[in-house]
This record gives structure tokens, sequence and C-alpha cells, in this order.
């Protein structure tokens, strides 16, 4: 495990001093997760408008229609939540549709994160 020491001086020092029960590193330590997560969120969404530009150029060649093409990822979507029912496995995917059942643990990207590194979401 890694150690932070963070410095903190003058108003916002005594403030905290007024609250000698708090652990402060177990609130840092869940503001800097919260902050990662919205980092990893961001950078997720920075990587789904990139995949999206190459899906514009990939398709801008092909013969399917943007509509054909986004109905195979339906299907490939469909298939994967059928094969996690059929083993029961859980799938990693933030289609909100999943979330609506309970047959299948889906996990959203912010879940997976938090599951992978042992905290709580």
């Amino acid at each position: 495990m890694g150690e932070l020491t963070i410095k903190i001086h003058g108003e916002l020092k005594e403030e905290m001093e007024e609250f000698p029960g708090v652990k402060w590193q177990v609130v840092v330590r869940k503001l800097l997760k919260a902050q990662l997560e919205r980092m990893l969120e961001l950078k997720l969404a920075k990587s789904r408008k990139l995949r999206h530009v190459l899906f514009k150029a990939l398709i801008s060649e092909s013969k399917l229609t943007e509509e054909d093409a986004m109905e195979l990822g339906r299907k490939a979507n469909e298939e994967n939540f059928a094969l996690a029912l059929r083993f029961d496995f859980p799938i990693w995917s933030n289609e909100k549709s999943f979330k609506k059942q309970s047959k299948v643990k889906v996990f959203s990207t912010s879940e997976l994160v938090s599951s992978l590194s042992g905290t709580a979401p």
C-alpha cells in the first residue's frame, strides 16, 4: 500500500481540529476514490467519443449503413447478455436497460472499478 503525505496549514487545519473524532485519512481516501472514479468515467467518455469517431471512419468506407452497424452492436449486446444468463455470469455494461432486470448481475464501469479495487461503490 502506498502512502501520501499532505501538509495542511492555517484556517483549514484549525477547522479540522474542531472535529477530533474524525478519521481524516478515511475521509481523504474516500474523496480520492470518488475523484478517481470521476476521472475514470471521463476517460471512458473520451474513449467512447474516440470509438465513435473511429466507427464513423470505418463505416464511411462500408456498405453497411449506420443503422445496420448499430443493430449489429445491439445484437452483440443481446448475445453477451444471453451467455451471461445461460452460464450465470455477471457482465460489464453501461447499458441502462440491463440494469432494469434482476436475472444477471450487471456491473457499471464505476461498480467494476470499485469491485476490482476492493472498495464499496
